[in-house]
């Protein structure tokens, strides 16, 4: 009976484990392009990319809007085959770059990915108001991109903005993506699952760089720009 308790067990860590990397495997695709703006315990913010295990961070209960301070269990990045999305809150001009599964909270309906958010969205802040989404737009995929997220403690929870003069949203840190609730008739079909991610290296700032630039020239498509 000892025996066959201790398999038992031995199966069920393993299994732990199997689950703890598959989730990870998932947060990685579930992400943000460098220079994301994440909302700091102490009220800074700090580029996503530069985050490091410890690090003090800001969350909510979605549910009561209840702030919470949150711990970086794990900084995530991945670099592949990217669909991004650009998403315009408020008056800022500035868009917060998400990969297209990334789980939104909007006010009213729950968890919605980044590709399915619509101009008209709710979505909560750090202060404690809302702010609308007032423009989206499908940048579509992008090669060798580089991506960031955070295994975040707690609600599992943080705040993004693009830049400092922008009020944050709430995202969910994604660490498994089917978490999100579509609304009726508003996922978006088709879209494939990105390219299994791998560790960034070395040539991680020049990545930025060129992603960057590739990144802005959508946009300007996108918005009809020279």
């Amino acid at each position: 009976m000892a025996s066959v308790a201790a398999k038992l067990g031995q199966r069920a860590s393993r299994a732990v484990v199997k689950v703890e990397r598959a989730v990870a495997r998932v947060a990685r695709t579930c992400s943000f392009v460098a220079g994301t703006l994440v909302r700091m315990a102490d009220g800074s913010l700090k580029p996503i990319e530069d985050l490091q295990t410890g690090d003090a961070i800001l969350g909510a209960e979605p549910a009561t809007g209840e702030l919470v301070d949150e711990v970086v269990i794990e900084p995530l990045a991945s670099e592949g085959d990217k669909h991004l999305i650009a998403l315009w809150f408020g008056q800022d001009p500035v868009p917060v770059i998400a990969t297209d599964n990334h789980p939104y909270w909007v006010d009213g309906v729950g968890w919605v990915q980044a590709g399915s958010l619509q101009p008209g969205d709710v979505t909560a802040t750090s202060t404690g108001t809302t702010l609308v989404l007032q423009d989206v737009a499908d940048l579509g995929w992008f090669t060798d991109q580089s991506v960031y997220n955070l295994h975040a403690s707690g609600t599992h929870t943080y705040f993004v903005t693009a830049t400092p003069d922008q009020p944050d949203q709430l995202v969910h840190n994604a660490s498994a993506c089917n978490i999100t609730r579509e609304p009726a008739g508003r996922a978006r079909m088709g879209a494939a699952d990105c390219a299994d991610p791998s560790r960034i290296g070395s040539q991680r700032r020049n990545q930025e760089a060129r992603d960057q630039h590739s990144i802005r020239s959508a946009i300007s498509r996108s918005s009809g720009l020279s």
